[in-house]
């Protein structure tokens, strides 16, 4: 993926980065090299971007100081959109403060009770969804810095982490309601189809096979 003929780069998360680059100034220098091996491959840079799933000052001015373009959260917890839009807020506030910039986050919320053993509070229903959506590109993303991604490029959690407990991916939870309502939020609409898959490819796809 390129913006601006710039690859977008994303790393999950910094204490590892640091840790493997030797500290701030080895993963400065690891960025400043690759940011200079993408110019002389032809590209006018490179966008970085790196995982912080809340609003730590500390661990974003790091990443200022190692030089990260952009933070971004990969999922919230829970289903309250209130408290989404107040996160994606906070981190904005963040990373201005430590002279950086974030993308936003729409996220479904995460439902972990696969993972763990209490549920978890379920996903933001798909109304509310769509309410959120048309927040961001309403009011949250025209209000972030005019050079900022953030005014044309938005995060979305998750297509298929089913294991995790957030997607959006076609399924029985909302069927094509989330995609649908980032297709009414984001594009022009327009005639279209949900293919769904046929009973002969759900056996394909629903059969449990031993390890051997």
């Amino acid at each position: 993926m390129k913006i601006d003929n710039k690859p977008i780069l994303s790393i999950y998360w910094l204490p590892s980065f640091l840790k493997n680059f030797g500290g701030v100034e080895g993963s400065r220098n690891a960025l400043e090299a690759l940011r200079s091996a993408c110019i002389e491959a032809g590209f006018d840079g490179i966008v970085l971007l790196m995982e912080e799933r809340n609003a730590d000052s500390q661990l974003i001015g790091q990443m200022a100081e190692i030089g990260v373009d952009y933070c971004y959260s990969y999922t919230w917890i829970g289903n309250d959109t209130a408290k989404h839009k107040e996160m994606n807020r906070q981190q904005h506030q963040a990373a201005a403060a430590a002279g950086m910039n974030m993308l936003p986050m729409l996220s479904v919320g995460w439902e972990p009770s696969s993972l763990c053993p209490n549920p978890g509070e379920g996903w933001v229903p798909v109304p509310e969804y769509k309410n959120m959506a048309t927040w961001f590109r309403d009011d949250f993303m025209p209000a972030l810095p005019e050079t900022s991604l953030g005014q044309r490029m938005i995060m979305i959690d998750n297509w298929n982490e089913f294991g995790e407990g957030h997607f959006i991916m076609p399924s029985n939870l909302a069927g094509f309601g989330y995609l649908d309502a980032l297709r009414d939020v984001f594009t022009d609409g327009g005639p279209h189809e949900d293919p769904v898959p046929t009973g002969e490819q759900k056996k394909r796809f629903n059969t449990l096979f031993p390890r051997e």
